[in-house]
């Protein structure tokens, strides 16, 4: 059933019509950003918003209305898809985004709602952009109940896109949401002259859309006309990488401005303005001090150091924080405008500068430049990352839906039928132009086993309630990632069918290290038995979990070798493999030789009081995380790890605190706990942390401490002496071997 406003009294006082809350008893499964309450075993209730004036979710009290995320513990049941004692282990907050759907105490609730956006308002400092034709009248949603299997939740949703006109995306003639296409993509920076080495390695992955990162090929992004590298050598490039049997995606950052675009060299007055102020005096070519009355809240507010006066662009040093407000150390003409002197009175308008963006009509023809480019190269996969962008318009969501719509809107009918699109911020309304929602990572890591597992969980775990399509995150295919490492990644991969990202980095070195090319084949590998469902589906709670190991063997077409890694410890030994696909179910004793083998825990112990956030266990977890560690107050203490049982030791790897930060500190061995061998002595240590100089932190070797005589041990301690950026310290991680 749908609901429509037609009509309030009196229409200049109504600033909100809110849908519901509609209270239902469900709360099995609660799909938070499309609206949806259900019981896969009983029946569905759901909410949609038929149009982008209509925001899903509950209005925030600054009339800021952007989908927030929110954390708290993960009561949703999947229905088996995944156990929640493997996927949830270890935290027990979550994220959730938008409240569309939300689980209440009686059930949940659903809501939506529509605000006057026709009315001068400033929004949390910014002065929001008017929208004539965006009352209140023509709100409408539609509540709809069937059901509570996901496919039939998903039919229902499709009836309704169609039958109300909203966007549907088909792609080789079926829906996206049921049939999503199974898309693994390599990331890449490069250009006409040196892309045949990328094209070459992504010949060895399951790669089928060849992807351009940001900054990409654009040199005047918002206008999207023309490239870093030439226009010819563009088109050039492209036809390289389509007839590669590859298919085009971009990476953009949305409604930026890059300074080459003529919007910004001709000091558009259509640049977004965070708040103005007025000259206090004539001003002429050469003065490099402004004064400034009446600056509006947003012109004191906001950090951009980038000025606009006429069509003239100017950046200053530093604004005076009391009157009379003076623009000092001012750079007339940036960006290639063109200096000019100016009267007293003149409008001067703060334009923010990290990055330069437009207002909302600017962005509705940078939204359609976008378009136009992704139809003339024949773009298929299309990622919206930075939606954000477009917050200065003062309308969060509206703003954001609003971007995409005239994009998709934009595009020839025929070809939005060609086109997978993703965004970086969910949206109830922009659920129905995306195939997934996307995310970086997030927080530092070691290697591909550390990095944002639960993270990456708590994500798989987001797209699947609501109905997108599984994502994973970025594979970076460095020459630090061994074999088993990506089979790692490829087996989580395959036990959720999900898709991820190849990031490849200098290909002309990976193609001669015949370790890398084998690590590149794995991927393949992998997907090509993920599409082949050729996985016992009893082991799809193995494949998940981050705890197990496999390796993957192709012995024929369309038939593999499956084996468990039984040591963590060890990796280069193989358990017994199983033949796949099967056309049996796997016997008990099958299962569990494929099960995961947890690492031993061991009992540590610390001299200062234990963080619960931290604790002494973090350093023996096997999670290298910048944000797991144990944390040690009041420099100097102490960490012992009981081993259970005596022990050789040959050498120590071990992870402090990373960055420009260095520690001092000793670590001692014992076979009683009386008597201590110093096996590593780095207390007199003033060297800061070794790391990638390109990706900091990410890559953070730590120290390798290789024994000149193995030693027996049943304790090992770790003192940490000093810091020199703190009293407190951090230890992430400690193995021996």
């Amino acid at each position: 059933i749908t609901f429509e406003v037609v009509d309030v009294t009196p229409q200049d006082t109504v600033e909100l019509v809110l849908w519901g809350p509609y209270p239902t008893t469900i709360n099995r499964t609660i799909a938070e950003t499309v609206g949806v309450a259900y019981d896969m075993d009983g029946f569905a209730i759901g909410i949609q918003a038929l149009n982008i004036k209509t925001i899903g979710g509950y209005p925030r009290p600054d009339k800021f209305d952007i989908t927030a995320s929110s954390r708290g513990y993960d009561k949703n049941d999947y229905g088996g898809f995944f156990k929640e004692s493997e996927l949830f282990r270890g935290r027990g907050d979550h994220r959730f985004w938008g409240n569309t759907a939300w689980r209440t105490g009686f059930g949940s609730v659903l809501q939506a709602f529509s605000r006057d956006r026709t009315k001068p308002a400033v929004i949390r400092g910014y002065t929001a952009d008017i929208f004539p034709d965006c009352k209140v009248i023509g709100s409408s949603i539609a509540i709809f109940g069937c059901p509570g299997s996901r496919q039939t939740i998903l039919e229902t949703i499709g009836k309704i896109e169609i039958g109300e006109k909203l966007p549907h995306p088909v792609v080789n003639g079926k829906w996206i949401k049921t049939h999503p296409p199974q898309t693994i993509f390599i990331a890449n920076s490069c250009n006409n002259s040196n892309v045949d080495p990328y094209l070459a390695a992504s010949k060895l992955t399951p790669a089928t859309v060849f992807y351009y990162d940001t900054p990409g090929p654009f040199r005047d992004h918002g206008e999207f006309r023309h490239f870093a590298w030439g226009d010819d050598q563009y088109s050039k490039m492209v036809k390289k990488i389509t007839n590669s049997g590859l298919l085009l995606g971009t990476h953009s950052l949305s409604n930026l401005l890059n300074p080459n675009t003529t919007y910004v060299k001709n000091g558009d007055s259509r640049l977004c303005s965070l708040g103005y102020g007025k000259l206090a005096t004539d001003i002429g070519t050469n003065d490099t001090e402004i004064t400034i009355l009446d600056p509006t809240p947003g012109m004191l507010r906001f950090q951009s150091n980038l000025v606009r006066i006429g069509h003239e662009l100017i950046i200053y040093k530093e604004m005076s924080k009391t009157k009379p407000y003076r623009l000092s150390g001012c750079q007339r003409g940036v960006y290639k405008t063109k200096v000019i002197a100016h009267k007293a009175g003149s409008k001067c308008d703060k334009i923010p500068n990290n990055p330069i963006r437009g207002n909302a009509e600017l962005n509705d023809e940078v939204a359609r430049n976008l378009a136009a480019y992704c139809h003339k190269y024949d773009v298929r996969m299309m990622s919206f990352d930075g939606i954000e962008f477009t917050d200065p318009e003062g309308q969060g969501d509206f703003s954001r839906a609003r971007f995409m719509q005239n994009w998709w809107d934009a595009l020839p009918s025929d070809y939005r039928s060609k086109v997978i699109i993703s965004a970086s911020n969910p949206g109830h309304y922009m659920w129905h132009m995306i195939t997934r929602f996307e995310w970086g990572d997030e927080g530092g890591c070691y290697d591909v086993r550390s990095s944002n597992r639960y993270y990456r969980n708590m994500n798989l775990a987001y797209y699947y309630r609501n109905f997108l399509t599984l994502f994973m995150d970025q594979l970076e295919i460095t020459p630090r990632l061994t074999l088993d490492a990506v089979e790692w990644y490829c087996a989580i991969s395959a036990g959720f069918d999900a898709d991820y990202r190849i990031l490849i980095r200098k290909p002309e070195e990976m193609l001669k290290n015949e370790a890398t090319r084998k690590v590149l084949q794995a991927t393949t590998a992998w997907q090509n038995a993920r599409h082949a469902k050729a996985f016992p589906p009893e082991l799809r709670y193995s494949l998940q979990d981050p705890d197990a190991e496999f390796h993957l063997e192709q012995i024929a077409e369309n038939k593999w070798k499956l084996y468990p890694r039984p040591n963590r410890r060890d990796r280069t030994k193989l358990g017994k493999p199983i033949i796949i696909p099967m056309k049996r179910k796997l016997t008990q004793e099958e299962i569990q030789r494929f099960a995961p083998v947890r690492m031993k825990k061991y009992k540590v112990t610390a001299t200062c009081p234990t963080d619960p956030l931290h604790p002494p266990t973090s350093i023996v977890d096997d999670l290298i995380n910048a944000d797991n560690y144990w944390l040690a107050r009041n420099l100097p203490q102490s960490v012992t790890i009981d081993l259970g049982q005596k022990e050789t030791i040959k050498g120590l790897h071990f992870w402090p605190q990373w960055g420009r930060v260095s520690y001092q500190f000793t670590i001692e061995v014992s076979t009683d706990r009386q008597a201590w061998n110093k096996i590593v002595d780095m207390s007199d240590n003033t060297t800061y942390i070794k790391h990638d100089d390109r990706t900091g932190a990410r890559w953070f070797d730590g120290y390798r401490f290789h024994l000149e005589k193995p030693a027996k041990a049943r304790y090992i301690r770790v003192n940490l002496l000093h810091c020199d950026k703190s009293k407190d310290g951090r230890i992430i991680e400690i193995r021996w071997f």
